[in-house]
């Protein structure tokens, strides 16, 4: 069918269903637009869809799900990442980058604006809009345009969200807007899992170690960490229900456990964890809600009576 005819057909529609409602008060716009949908037999070739616009809602379908699947690593996303960056809900000052840090290592406030001083979280929703707002804003994006996340695993998408949490997204790509050696070789490795993919993807992650020109142990430990998740030799277990030896409950390690221990890194990443397992106080939740009692609570103001003065 032509747009001629299409529009044609609409027109007629319309005036049909304007005389529908006018006749019968009790019928809806909706059951009006109804009826008449199914009295028309109108048939429309695939053909003739594919070269008009038809096929919108069919992409935003696509991204859609991979929103979807980004969502679902969420959780185990942020048990990673609140492990190595830890939580503040004041803001403090960054030596390293050199910037006014909170929450989980946020430099952005949810509103795009960035964190400066005197800021302060006020509840866990507010810290967990801090989060959510900033991997599902650029960083998403930027993921879902330079990578592959249809074939990713979860536990590729987890460990790829914390290095680019870490490093910025926009290492995934060039100035020219293409995608980088970094993005080329995560996809080349999550299509293949090929061993020769997996040595190149683990080279270009362990030269991200650097902060102000200085290599710091702890950004080779989270690197090694990060590798570890995404390659399955670590399996996330943060709902607790593996049993394996190699399975680590990241919701039950210390928040910042490889940034707070400074230059006393333990020599292996699972032993780190298993040392921070279940200190009280340390895991995930208990941690927020201890940062969250910091929060000092205005006290009502009282004004004093002031005296009268005698003349």
């Amino acid at each position: 069918m032509d747009k001629k005819k299409f529009f044609s057909v609409v027109s007629i529609a319309f005036v049909i269903v304007s005389l529908l409602c006018g006749a019968n008060a009790k019928a809806s716009v909706t059951d009006s637009i109804s009826n008449l949908l199914e009295a028309v037999e109108t048939r429309v070739s695939y053909d003739s869809l594919t070269d008009t616009e038809c096929f919108t809602d069919s992409t935003v379908t696509v991204e859609d799900n991979r929103l979807e699947k980004f969502r679902a690593a969420e959780h185990d996303m942020l048990c990673l990442i609140a492990h190595c960056e830890g939580v503040k809900v004041n803001a403090y000052w960054d030596p390293h980058g050199r910037v006014w840090t909170i929450g989980f290592g946020n430099t952005v406030r949810p509103d795009g604006k960035p964190v400066r001083r005197g800021d302060r979280i006020k509840n866990e929703e507010e810290l967990m809009h801090y989060f959510t707002a900033h991997i599902e804003g650029k960083m998403f994006e930027d993921m879902d345009t330079y990578l592959d996340m249809d074939i990713m695993s979860n536990a590729e998408i987890v460990a790829m969200g914390s290095f680019l949490y870490n490093c910025g997204s926009g290492v995934l790509r060039k100035k020219d807007g293409s995608p980088s050696e970094i993005a080329e070789t995560a996809n080349n490795y999550f299509a293949t899992h090929s061993d020769e993919a997996k040595q190149a993807l683990k080279k270009l992650m362990d030269q991200k170690v650097r902060s102000g020109g200085k290599i710091l142990p702890q950004l080779q430990k989270r690197r090694d960490l990060e590798e570890r998740v995404m390659f399955g030799e670590l399996l996330l277990d943060n709902n607790g229900e593996l049993a394996l030896e190699n399975s680590v409950n990241f919701s039950e390690c210390a928040l910042g456990g490889i940034y707070c221990l400074g230059n006393s890194l333990p020599a292996d990443t699972l032993d780190l964890c298993n040392q921070l397992e279940n200190i009280q106080g340390k895991n995930l939740n208990d941690s927020i809600q201890s940062q969250l009692k910091m929060i000092p609570r205005q006290q009502p103001v009282r004004y004093k009576a002031k005296k009268s003065v005698r003349r």
